[in-house]
């Protein structure tokens, strides 16, 4: 495993923390509008 490995490795954390983050604001997007 060389550089390129981990920076791949990075880059696969980091979007799946980013959709993570996008899957809970759309969630709380979704329960809010259920609300009104």
């Amino acid at each position: 495993m060389g550089k390129t490995g981990r920076r791949l490795f990075n880059f696969v954390i980091i979007v799946a923390y980013f959709r993570y983050i996008w899957a809970a604001q759309t969630s709380d997007v979704a329960s809010l509008s259920s609300l009104l």
